[in-house]
């Protein structure tokens, strides 16, 4: 396969990693896995974003540990799944996957914009599981104060703690 980019260059797009999950509580999803190593990078994309968007990030990280990118359900090559889409079900369903595909602790999450709401709520479910997390132009769970009832998302770590925040690096801009 052949694709390009937001910039015209083109990437060749191959899948010589490991490819899970043919059942997963019922349903068929797609989590890409490749490197080897601990901890394990997760990666989570934005809103609508399928694996394909980490395929330059992922074959760099893949060179010094394992790192898996997948498509939330409903999305790329998962099959939907009943529910909500909120963070709450994606945490559970991401975890379920990494059970089935054999991926273990320790975890690195990368979240990158509504991704990043998706991977705080799985540090903050699963925090035995993660080691890191690390925000990348992530959606702050603040920007939903002002929608009624749209606030659900915890905060990152139990306790109050923000030991699992590596890095963020939310940009701003003025126009």
């Amino acid at each position: 396969m052949f694709w390009s980019n937001e910039r015209g260059r083109g990437f060749s797009l191959s899948h010589t990693g490991r490819v899970c999950c043919q059942d997963v509580e019922g349903y068929n999803a797609h989590l890409y896995c490749t490197g080897s190593g601990i901890p394990s990078v997760v990666l989570e994309g934005g809103l609508g974003e399928t694996w394909i968007g980490w395929q330059q990030v992922q074959p760099e990280l893949a060179k010094v540990t394992q790192v898996c990118s997948y498509d939330r359900a409903g999305l790329g090559r998962s099959d939907p799944q009943p529910g909500p889409r909120d963070s709450v079900h994606i945490a559970e369903q991401l975890h379920a996957a990494l059970g089935v595909a054999r991926v273990t602790s320790p975890l690195i999450l990368v979240g990158q914009s509504a991704g990043g709401l998706y991977s705080r709520h799985f540090a903050s479910k699963f925090p035995h599981n993660v080691v890191g997390l690390v925000l990348v132009d992530a959606t702050p769970p603040e920007s939903f104060d002002r929608i009624p009832g749209a606030r659900d998302v915890p905060p990152c770590c139990p306790h109050g703690s923000n030991s699992h925040v590596l890095h963020n690096t939310t940009r701003r801009t003025t126009e």
